[in-house]
């Protein structure tokens, strides 16, 4: 059986299912945009920050050779994991649904789908908010009459300062939701805006992107149930209480020009020609006759990708920015 082999063979209609599903309240693609990668093993370049700042002699006589540079660059390897889910529908269930109801299996191709991308959200958020992942200059926890939570914080000053300090300078800024709705009301904020269109005492995400010169104010609204298997629930907010200014580049590559970070993602042969920026999906489906007195249909649902920070001076944390 070669790597590509599957017991069950690849269900096109239900990939484009799975493919095409999005979840508003999902944000990592925002945060960490895919990169198709040909092979599950890649590598990404890292080039040394003091090149692009560096000034040469670019001065060159009459009858001189200009200067030369040697730029360097390090690469480092990373690996596409596997993450699949599966379910499996009673030969019953599929064989007697009304014409009216949709086929079990597209819920089921949906519903696998939607917890694939939960639990990307939960590693993009680990990862982006992670303290480790920044230098010394690159992060700050903030703490007490601090925090963006009390009304004599001035986090207005504080997000304008750090954008200043960054050498790559930042075009999104991730919020966790928590922190969104103290931030928004919070009045060294909203009296910025006051010269403009906010007179509720509520900012909205354009006029404060507008106001920090950003492209976007990105929110991280999901939940997670942070329970143990059959415990009771514990929701809780995937992208907790920080913030974090970052580049992210449209152009993100895993050779290309400084972003954040990206999601390395490797698409088989047989997954299709899924559209870049689209999650590389493959749903396989097919009977198995093991599964239930009648047999069962089975759905499941793979992506392989992996999560890198690759730039981290192009981020800026607060941890804990709210109480």
């Amino acid at each position: 059986m070669t790597e590509l082999d599957s017991t069950y063979p690849v269900d096109v209609e239900r990939t484009a299912i799975a493919v095409g599903y999005a979840n508003r309240a999902y944000v990592a693609d925002r945060v960490l945009p895919r990169v198709r990668v040909r092979r599950k093993a890649y590598s990404y370049t890292a080039y040394p920050l003091d090149e692009s700042f560096t000034v040469p002699d670019t001065l060159v006589g009459r009858r001189s050779q200009p200067s030369m540079i040697h730029l360097t660059a390090s690469e480092t390897a990373g690996v596409c994991r596997d993450f699949a889910l599966e379910d499996a529908i009673p030969r019953a269930d599929v064989e007697n649904v009304p014409a009216t109801v949709r086929d079990p299996r597209d819920r089921s191709a949906m519903t696998l789908a939607d917890l694939l991308a939960i639990g990307r959200e939960k590693r993009a958020a680990d990862l982006a908010f992670s303290a480790a992942a920044y230098p010394a200059a690159g992060k700050s926890t903030l703490q007490g009459s601090a925090q963006w939570s009390d009304a004599d914080s001035d986090p207005v000053t504080a997000i304008v300062t750090a954008a200043e300090g960054m050498v790559v300078p930042p075009n999104r800024m991730l919020l966790g939701s928590q922190v969104w709705a103290k931030l928004r009301t919070h009045p060294k904020l909203v009296g910025a805006l006051g010269r403009r269109k906010t007179e509720s005492g509520i900012a909205l995400r354009e006029e404060a992107a507008e106001l920090f010169e950003l492209d976007e104010i990105v929110v991280g609204q999901a939940w997670i149930n942070a329970a143990n298997p059959g415990q009771d629930a514990s929701l809780a907010r995937v992208w907790g209480k920080h913030a974090l200014l970052y580049r992210a580049d449209p152009m993100a590559a895993a050779d290309g020009p400084p972003t954040l970070g990206i999601t390395a993602e490797y698409l088989p042969d047989e997954g299709g020609g899924a559209d870049e920026g689209l999650p590389g999906r493959i749903v396989y489906s097919g009977f198995e006759p093991r599964i239930g007195a009648h047999g069962s249909y089975v759905v499941r649902v793979v992506e392989s990708c992996e999560e890198r920070i690759i730039a981290p001076r192009a981020g800026y944390l607060f941890v804990d920015a709210v109480a």
